[in-house]
């Protein structure tokens, strides 16, 4: 009986053992799990917190739940992974290191939109290259992109993904005559993202330019409630030259100026000069300014012309929106004769208008002066594609390594997937590659801050300009 109780008390003394051992792995495993909770949160923070600064105006934070945003960024690839350049399915097969040194035996892959593309936000993120990082000397200059669309939905994609960063903001205007699958295409992206914007309104865009400033002015003012330092504004096929970390390194050496062209109306022919002629131009009959009591008849606005390829600071976006009134101005500029180059350029170098960061009128009869935003090559000779579209060379493999490498613009218009798939997707792969690779590309600041209007802006802003002597 005695040996009975004994192996009894053994045994209830064994079994509460057991119990406070499993007490002990449960208490431990719950620990264990309010760690990881915890390290899961402060990564998601860390990295996604982005997400509730940059939701836009047509998209409110109840759209996104705590778990629709981290499934939608857990894919996107996060700072500790090394990022590697995914080809496009088109081109997967080239060897682009090997084809920008020597394309003698390649054969341009020509490339339209798929009939069926998957549009899910994860098939989106997976096939593309978008990374979700800004690395430290990025993270205090954000850019905006503003680009008039409408065709070739996947080299769109593939092209954001290529310079995508999370702390830039990108708007897509949409041409009124783009087919339907198209603009769905384009607006399930900007659905995915929340620094891409889709505007609802569409406009009815020419080549010639008709409307063309309305749809690009129209974007702009949809990110005035967006952190962003420039805006560089683009057309559908226009390729940058540099990466994100090039463009703040330039833009830091304008030091505010802005970007824009100032030529004489004078080197063009009289038939593009007739508006000019014909319109009144003083700022009584524009309205120019919002203060009524500003617009004299005596005062007249000095026509200067450009492209409409331009890089603006956010402080003249902002004035031109608050300060002047150009409803008349660009009525006048709309017309199908490429009025509509004349008129960012004439508000920038107007100085009595005083957008912050313009140049001058006084280099008109001197210089012209261009724009560093666009390079284009007029004509076939020099064009190693061979390939040329209404009297423009359409960049291909062959103009990789002796052209779009040593651009000091940073935009080539144009290539075309229609034409050389296969040259943008190499091109986006050496992009990537500096952009997230390399990391050690340096940029001559000497040269930009040498240009004219950013040496008459920082001349202007340190008070020593000599007008008499100012070099154009």
């Amino acid at each position: 009986m005695a040996d009975r109780k004994l192996f009894t008390m053994i045994a209830f003394k064994l079994h509460s053992l057991i119990q406070l051992m499993l007490r002990v792995v449960q208490v431990a495993c719950l620990a264990g799990l309010v760690y990881i909770a915890y390290v899961s949160y402060i990564d998601f923070y860390r990295n996604g917190s982005f997400i509730l600064n940059d939701v836009n105006q047509e998209k409110t934070m109840s759209t996104y739940s705590i778990e629709q945003m981290y499934k939608h960024y857990v894919p996107i690839l996060n700072e500790t992974t090394q990022p590697i350049f995914k080809p496009h399915e088109a081109a997967q097969d080239l060897k682009c290191s090997e084809l920008i040194q020597d394309s003698t035996t390649y054969k341009p892959i020509v490339f339209e939109d798929r009939a069926n593309l998957s549009m899910t936000c994860d098939d989106i993120r997976s096939r593309g290259n978008f990374v979700n990082k800004t690395y430290p000397d990025e993270q205090d200059f954000p850019l905006a992109f503003v680009r008039a669309v409408f065709k070739d939905y996947e080299y769109l994609e593939s092209d954001l993904s290529t310079h995508y960063n999370p702390n830039n903001v990108y708007c897509y205007v949409m041409d009124l005559k783009a087919d339907s699958v198209f603009k769905s295409r384009l607006r399930v992206l900007s659905s995915c993202f929340p620094n891409v914007i889709v505007p609802d309104t569409e406009f009815n865009m020419t080549s010639r330019g008709v409307n063309l400033n309305y749809a690009q002015y129209h974007c702009m003012e949809m990110m005035m409630d967006r952190q962003w330092r420039y805006v560089v504004l683009l057309e559908n096929h226009d390729v940058l030259t540099k990466t994100n970390g090039e463009l703040v390194q330039i833009f830091r050496a304008y030091n505010g100026a802005n970007d824009v062209g100032a030529l004489n109306l004078n080197t063009l022919g009289a038939d593009r000069r007739k508006f000019a002629e014909i319109n009144d131009f003083s700022f009584k009959a524009l309205g120019l300014f919002q203060n009524d009591t500003l617009n004299t008849a005596e005062q007249t606005l000095a026509i200067a012309k450009s492209i409409t390829a331009s890089a603006l600071t956010f402080e003249a976006v902002r004035h031109i929106f608050n300060t002047l009134n150009t409803t008349k101005l660009m009525s006048i500029m709309n017309s199908d004769n490429y009025e509509h180059e004349s008129f960012t350029s004439s508000l920038n170098a107007n100085e009595i208008l005083n957008v912050p960061g313009g140049f001058t009128t006084e280099c008109l009869d001197k210089k012209n002066i261009d724009q560093m935003v666009r390079f284009t090559k007029w004509g076939g000779h020099g064009c190693h594609s061979k390939r040329v579209r209404h009297g423009v060379c359409i960049f291909g493999m062959s103009d990789l390594r002796p052209r779009l490498m040593p651009l000091r613009q940073f935009t080539v218009n144009k290539m075309m997937p229609s034409i050389d798939f296969g040259a943008i997707n190499c091109w986006h792969e050496h992009l990537f590659n500096r952009t997230h690779v390399q990391r050690n590309t340096t940029v001559d600041t000497v040269f930009y801050s040498n240009i004219p209007y950013v040496r008459w802006h920082n001349q202007k802003m340190s008070n020593t300009l000599n007008r008499t002597t100012f070099a154009c």
